[in-house]
């Protein structure tokens, strides 16, 4: 073996062999006890192995990948007081589940997951970002269960414990925890409220960062893609600051993605900002509807047609190529009506809320159609009558008139079919109150302005 380390298998294996323990009994139920010899020797062998899982082939580290070499790793990781040598062991393991699938299999019943949780409730800085990513490697693909961990090591409230803010180097001891954070609140949804006392000092963390470009990376991506699976909805209370923020990084996020048909990059924050309007938060829903809601200057167009926040998120809902993220805006601004379909369409437009009503099953009558709107609102379009531009075209002749009466007619016959609306067509309305009249097919423009006559 060279002096800076291992080069072969064999090497491996001599290193292996003398750091495993001598002295741990056959019967001691799977139990680690103390390890034997000098600890900066140790120290220094496993430094040479955390190395070797860095440069050798999968076959020179066939005996680390297996039972034994996990267990001989757990032995000098994780310790009940830890020596020195215990950060470049737990170093090594990380580096192990990297590249080894079969050992991420072996890793609960070689080492456990109570083990590995006992050693990340010490809170040391230095050992968190392997904790973290060994948690993370070792969760799919295996039978490592952390419900126990969560009900009775108290899991949640270690990772709630973390303060620290994440850097811009992906694999800092807080970034890594951050993602640990979110891979299991998504992975165990029903433990999910235990990371409630997360939520605030993510969305302070966040309320801190600079927007760079592109908007979602480094640290702003890690706390953003927190968001969604930690439980805004049950916060009474969400800062308005941090709520502020995320829409900053929202309007550039839609200025960025929105021109690469990457929408699905905005998916987490659209979904984030969806749990705080279902949420019992009032001022930060409240700013969300001031923010969001297209206002009476929005009105001045066509709403979907403008360059303001709500105008692009209108457009990004009927055009972005991914359905979620289609559904997802509609809902965060049916949301932000309340729920009431009636200012929903006025908030929006019948024209962009037809399609989300009808998927959602969602009937309108006539009536609240007509609740929904004032008279000097377009209700299909949501523009101010007042700015609407006015058509440059000729009188229309009689029989063209008839033959686009006869197009509206068909129409709403159509819109009636789909249950989406309950209102009777207009032109079946003006032909029963007599402001309509049907012509013989003979008749010419002539014998109309006859007609017309008094």
């Amino acid at each position: 073996m060279a002096a800076d380390g291992p080069r072969s298998k064999a090497d491996v294996d001599r290193i292996l062999e003398r750091l495993d323990d001598p002295t741990e009994a056959a019967d001691s139920g799977g139990e680690f006890t103390q390890p034997t010899g000098r600890p900066y020797e140790r120290e220094k062998l496993l430094r040479q192995l955390h190395a070797s899982t860095r440069t050798l082939p999968d076959a020179a580290l066939e005996t680390l990948y297996s039972s034994r070499g996990l267990r001989i790793l757990g032995q000098h990781g994780f310790q009940e007081s830890p020596q020195p040598e215990h950060l470049p062991a737990l170093r090594c393991l990380n580096n192990v589940l990297v590249r080894s699938p079969q050992a991420r299999k072996l890793l609960p019943a070689e080492i456990g997951a109570d083990k590995i949780v006992a050693a990340l409730k010490h809170g040391d800085p230095e050992d968190e970002l392997a904790l973290a990513n060994i948690i993370i490697l070792s969760s799919p693909g295996s039978n490592l269960d952390l419900t126990s961990s969560f009900e009775t090591q108290g899991l949640a409230e270690a990772l709630n414990s973390n303060g620290s803010l994440p850097t811009a180097e992906p694999t800092s001891p807080c970034a890594a925890s951050l993602r640990l954070l979110s891979t299991l609140a998504a992975s165990y949804e029903s433990q999910a409220q235990r990371f409630l006392d997360s939520v605030d000092p993510v969305l302070e963390m966040l309320s801190k960062m600079a927007i760079g470009t592109p908007p979602l990376e480094g640290p702003v991506a890690i706390l953003v893609n927190c968001l969604p699976v930690l439980p805004l909805q049950k916060k009474d209370h969400v800062s308005v600051e941090a709520v502020g923020m995320m829409v900053d990084i929202l309007k550039d996020c839609i200025d960025f993605y929105g021109k690469g048909d990457k929408e699905s990059e905005i998916l987490p924050l659209l979904l984030a900002l969806n749990h705080i309007s279902q949420s019992d938060a009032a001022e930060a829903k409240t700013r969300l509807q001031e923010w969001l809601i297209p206002s009476e200057e929005d009105r001045k167009e066509a709403l979907g047609k403008g360059q303001t926040l709500p105008h692009k998120l209108l457009h990004m809902s009927n055009t972005s190529m991914y359905p979620e993220v289609r559904e997802v805006t509609m809902t965060l601004f049916f949301e932000l009506s309340d729920k009431d379909p009636s200012r929903f369409v006025h908030n929006v437009g019948f024209g962009n809320a037809a399609g989300y009503l009808s998927t959602k099953g969602i009937e309108i009558s006539q009536k609240d159609l007509g609740e929904a709107g004032s008279a000097d609102v377009n209700p299909i379009t949501g523009q101010r009558v007042d700015a609407e531009p006015q058509p440059d075209l000729p009188e229309m002749t009689e029989e063209e008139k008839e033959r686009e009466a006869e197009r509206l007619f068909v129409l709403f016959e159509r819109l009636k079919a789909t249950g989406v609306v309950d209102v009777e067509n207009p032109v079946t309305q003006a032909m029963q109150s007599g402001r309509i009249e049907e012509l013989p097919d003979d008749a010419s423009d002539d014998d109309v302005d006859e007609k017309k006559k008094p």
